[in-house]
């Protein structure tokens, strides 16, 4: 018969102990050689416990097999047995005991919680000898005693095999120690994270495997001696010398009567480390970036209260001291708190919001409008604001830029379409002239070729100013023009302009009159006056009748000189004097003889006058001729 139960390999010492005592007991009280505690184990029965009495000629580890024995009929039946003589009794007396003199056998059997058999607990004697019901109640005293240690064993082995699998697997490094140091066991998971063996780990000691130079060990230590526990941050070195940090929680116990043991637990926490140490760089990156982000930012819970705000937003809300704002509850910047009573709960259902305009109230109860997006994390609100003041600011500003940008996208197409229709006419002309004299200059007359030569020089000169204007305009829109300011005498400027523009004035009958002041000086760039003063009295000499009369006037007013140039010709109608300076719709009208023009001189004139700082307007009605004004500020002489 082979138990079924669950065997005990190890028994602690302190059970061995207490049933040693149990079969000396017996032994004595009931005046026998021998008491045992016998363990049955596939068909044999093994002596688990024997007493130290005179002439037992049991000792512990004697084994038998199963062939008549006594305590194998009391594990059979499970039964008690009584046999006061075997040699008196045909059924025993061959039981091997007899070899050992035992002719008296008194046992009952030892189960297992599931009353599977563990073994017996009996008495032997040399002699025969009655068993009192005094005895019989005893031993089976003593059985119960020791069922129940049996019982408290199973569930004893049970939490140790599932302790032992806890300890193997755990994944944090865990030693048993005394509390001077020693070592007595390292788990497998400390033995990797040390790259040592339990025995090279136990051959250590604490001194070994613990950084001795961490400045946090006597503390830790004597606050451990102190409280009987500690938790707390330390250092490990590892079998190549490397340092590595822990968390450890360290426990002492009492192990058995005046000995206690310490039970450390330890976790690596290089990767914890590492990723702390990574977070805080990406928060305070992120802090920075935030700190000095030109939008406002902030963090709030959902009941309102600051987390976080930078110092873009508390200088929107025009609060001097960024502290003071973080102190408040968010909804005192809310110009309705419904507002933000609505934004909770879309932000409940959608989790955020972006770009929502809102008025906020600053510190000095001014309403300021803004766009705010806002991501709800669970616990509260993160959002940045934006002041739409700016924003309005900057899409206005696109919006002239984008209007100046096609402005000048048109200009440039006009001055495109001038420069091919007004380039190519007079290059014409001089080319048909310049043809039919070189074809025909033996026919012709000397009256005819004057004609045609007149025709190839006036086409010459309208193609030179038109060249001219359009240079001069080309370089005033590349950046290459620079203004040389110096202090101008007008009326000898003027004067020397006049001089040259007689010639054509005396061929048209026009008379030109210098009235300007000659004291008069102004504050300006020499060579852009010149191309101003030059095409007005152009333009007056072009649109004046035979007869006619330029002149050319100056005033003061306030800190600034006043130019005009007047004509008494062809004039012009409300519209064209409108569009007169406009790069938009550039005007060119023939003059009075009709004279080609470019249609460049007055947005030049205009360019110019303000590039001095001054500003130029004009008058006129139709048949009544035309007045041109334009202002330079005075010389500081003057």
């Amino acid at each position: 018969m082979k138990s079924t139960g669950i065997s005990i390999n190890d028994v602690p010492d302190i059970v061995l102990k207490k049933w040693q005592e149990i079969a000396d007991l017996l032994a004595e009280l009931f005046s026998v050689p021998a008491a045992l505690i016998m363990r049955t184990e596939n068909d044999y029965m093994e002596v688990f416990v024997s007493s130290n009495s005179e002439n037992n000629p049991y000792a512990p580890g004697d084994k038998e097999k199963w062939y008549g024995l006594y305590c194998e009929t009391v594990i059979k039946t499970q039964k008690q047995l009584v046999i006061p003589d075997a040699t008196k009794d045909p059924v025993w007396d061959h039981n091997p005991d007899l070899k050992l003199g035992m002719i008296c056998y008194m046992g009952v059997p030892i189960n297992y919680p599931d009353n599977t058999p563990f073994g017996t607990l009996c008495v032997l004697d040399t002699i025969e000898r009655p068993f009192s019901e005094e005895f019989n109640n005893l031993l089976l005293r003593f059985k119960n005693v020791v069922e129940l240690d049996i019982s408290f064993l199973l569930t004893y082995n049970k939490k140790y095999y599932e302790y032992e699998s806890l300890y193997k697997n755990i994944r944090e490094g865990v030693f048993l120690t005394k509390p001077t140091g020693e070592i007595l066991s390292a788990n497998p998971e400390a033995c990797r994270m040390l790259c040592m063996t339990e025995e090279e780990i136990c051959q250590l000691g604490r001194g070994g495997v613990i950084n001795p130079d961490d400045p946090n060990l006597p503390s830790l230590l004597a606050e451990r001696e102190k409280n009987r526990m500690v938790r707390g941050e330390l250092t490990f070195k590892r079998k190549d010398g490397l340092i590595f940090p822990v968390d450890f929680t360290s426990t002492v116990f009492d192990f058995a009567p005046g000995e206690t043991r310490t039970v450390i637990y330890f976790r690596d926490t290089t990767e914890r480390k590492q990723a702390e140490k990574e977070l805080r760089q990406s928060e305070e990156k992120y802090r920075k970036l935030f700190d000095n982000s030109l939008v406002g930012v902030f963090s709030t819970t959902l009941s309102g209260e600051i987390l976080y705000v930078n110092r873009a937003l508390a200088e929107l809300l025009e609060y001097d001291d960024i502290n003071e704002l973080s102190s408040k509850n968010i909804s005192i910047i809310y110009k309705n708190i419904s507002e933000r009573e609505r934004f909770i709960e879309i932000l409940r259902r959608d989790r955020v919001i972006r770009e929502a305009e809102n008025t906020l109230l600053t510190a000095n109860k001014r309403e300021v409008n803004v766009s705010v997006s806002v991501v709800f994390n669970g616990t509260g609100f993160d959002g940045f604001v934006v002041d739409n003041t700016l924003r309005n600011n900057l899409l206005n500003e696109l919006k002239r830029k984008n209007f100046e940008l096609d402005h000048l996208n048109q200009t440039k197409d006009k001055f495109f379409s001038i420069i091919s229709h007004d380039l190519r006419t007079p290059f014409n002309t001089i080319l048909g002239f310049s043809e039919i004299l070189s074809d025909e200059v033996n026919d012709l007359s000397k009256d005819e070729i004057r004609v045609y030569a007149v025709n190839i020089l006036n086409s010459a000169k309208n193609t030179l100013e038109l060249l001219d204007n359009l240079l001069l305009w080309s370089n005033s829109h590349s950046g290459d023009m620079v203004l040389k300011r110096e202090t101008i005498k007008l009326k000898e400027i003027i004067g020397n302009i006049i001089a040259l523009a007689e010639v054509t004035a005396g061929r048209k009958g026009v008379f030109i009159e210098n009235m300007v002041d000659s004291e008069l000086c102004v504050d300006a760039d020499r060579n852009t006056l010149n191309t101003i003063i030059r095409n007005l009295i152009s333009n007056a000499i072009k649109y004046s009748n035979s007869g006619g009369v330029v002149i050319i006037d100056t005033s003061v007013k306030g800190s600034e000189a006043v130019i005009s140039v007047s004509d008494n010709g062809i004039g012009m109608d409300s519209n064209t004097l409108k569009a007169l300076f406009s790069k938009r719709d550039v005007i060119s009208r023939p003059g009075t003889l009709k004279e080609a023009g470019t249609g460049l001189g007055l947005v030049l004139c205009k360019e110019f006058v303000e590039m001095n700082g001054g500003s130029i307007w004009a008058e006129s009605r139709e048949d009544s001729g035309s007045k041109f004004f334009f202002t330079l500020p005075l010389c500081k002489v003057y």
